[in-house]
């Protein structure tokens, strides 16, 4: 007697395009392009809230990233029992692979300072391939390696990982500047719970009310049709709605005259080398650690609290994990 009876069906149920499931990524495209909104304004300093500080926003983010995890693993348990279509999965693989680059390609172009070196179309494309030994596994087996995947960052986490070659993992301690950070660890367990419930809905003889709603839903009010779209065409929408919506604020952002804000980096530069020559370090040590912590500071919110003198308890952390980068990268002991 099996625990994960397959019903008679399910597996066409599965092979079949939900409308609801196109509306939830729509309604998850959504609450990203707000995000991204409020991140735009408070870049450009439009707004006066940290969007990437407050608490609020920062749990926004972090629901928005684990429900396109999570839709990930539903996807797959939809399409996956009749048996992955090879030409479709790996022309859908190698979309995302493909996107992912070239997010990364113009992030060290547009923000060499913060670039996405693995972000969240990276972190879909090799979960797509990670979850393909727990297509027909038992449940229960994508249950076990979600809770062991949520439970290893917390215990794991090492300096042994700090490598560029390890970033994709999630367990370094180094902190790496990104405006999209989304490493396997823990971000993959989403996708298997995803798997999970997906397979629970089709599978089990107890949810068929349940799958049979689903299965018949149907987007009627023009919302719900244009969330339904948005969702069939979210690759598209992620990769320009950033496009679009900085260069529509961009004319909105107070003027701040270049020289002042040279100024600024300049002062700062000056008391940093002051400070750094006080240990005894070299002036080209000292200016090379300098360099290294405005490079790095300067493009995120805390800079302007370091210059009003104002650094919040939350930012020492962010502050202690550059200032030991820079220390390694300028050879100071």
């Amino acid at each position: 007697m099996t625990m994960n009876p397959v019903i008679p069906g399910s597996e066409r149920a599965a092979a079949a395009r939900w409308p609801l499931i196109d509306v939830a990524r729509g309604l998850a495209l959504a609450a990203m392009i707000v995000y991204h909104f409020a991140w735009d304004l408070s870049h450009y300093r439009i707004i006066a809230t940290d969007i990437v500080r407050d608490p609020g926003w920062s749990l926004f983010a972090k629901t928005i990233a684990s429900s396109f995890m999570f839709l990930v693993g539903v996807g797959f348990a939809l399409g996956g029992r009749a048996g992955l279509e090879r030409a479709r999965y790996l022309r859908r693989l190698g979309m995302i692979a493909g996107a992912a680059a070239l997010v990364t390609l113009g992030t060290l172009v547009a923000a060499p300072e913060a670039p996405v070196l693995f972000g969240i179309l990276h972190c879909i494309a090799l979960a797509s391939v990670l979850i393909l030994p727990f297509l027909r596994a038992p449940i229960a087996a994508a249950l076990v390696a979600a809770v062991i995947v949520f439970a290893l960052p917390p215990v794991a986490r090492s300096a042994v990982f700090d490598g560029a070659g390890w970033v994709w993992l999630g367990l370094g301690e180094r902190f790496r500047p990104a405006v999209d950070y989304v490493p396997i660890l823990p971000w993959v367990g989403f996708t298997l719970l995803g798997l999970a419930a997906g397979r629970a809905l089709v599978e089990w003889n107890g949810l068929k009310p349940a799958r049979d709603w689903i299965a018949a839903w149907r987007s009627a009010s023009p919302p719900a049709r244009l969330l339904a779209l948005m969702g069939r065409w979210s690759l598209l929408i992620y990769l320009t709605h950033q496009i679009i919506l900085m260069a529509a604020l961009y004319p909105f952002q107070p003027t701040q005259p270049q020289p002042a804000a040279l100024d600024d980096a300049a002062s700062f530069r000056s008391a940093c080398e002051q400070n750094c020559r006080a240990t005894n370090a070299s002036a080209e040590t000292c200016q090379t650690f300098c360099n290294c912590a405005v490079s790095r500071l300067r493009p995120t919110p805390i800079w302007s609290r370091i210059l009003r003198d104002e650094i919040a308890p939350a930012d020492q952390s962010t502050i202690s994990d550059v200032t030991k980068q820079c220390a390694a990268d300028a050879k100071i002991n």
